[in-house]
């Protein structure tokens, strides 16, 4: 944030991050500008990675259901059910 106002990606960060601790994700998409599609962490902005395979240049089916896999996955880390 710059100057306390802080700038538009700063404020989506945010209420992605806050609407995380209602929903408990912490993964989204989003696309690139060529009709590629990313997921990201919502709490860095960065694309997330996947056995240290960045989870980029995705179809919009194939986005969408990789953040429902890592979303379940970090809800199950989150509540103690895997190692």
């Amino acid at each position: 944030m710059q100057n306390g106002r802080g700038s538009a990606l700063d404020r989506e960060l945010m209420k992605k991050a806050m609407a995380c601790r209602v929903h408990k994700n912490r993964y989204d998409m989003r696309e690139d500008g060529t009709g590629m599609w990313a997921v990201y962490d919502i709490f860095t902005g960065l694309t997330a990675e996947l056995n240290g395979i960045p989870q980029d240049g995705f179809d919009e089916v194939v986005a969408r259901f990789m953040v429902r896999e890592l979303n379940d996955a970090y809800i199950a880390r989150r509540k103690g059910t895997t190692h």
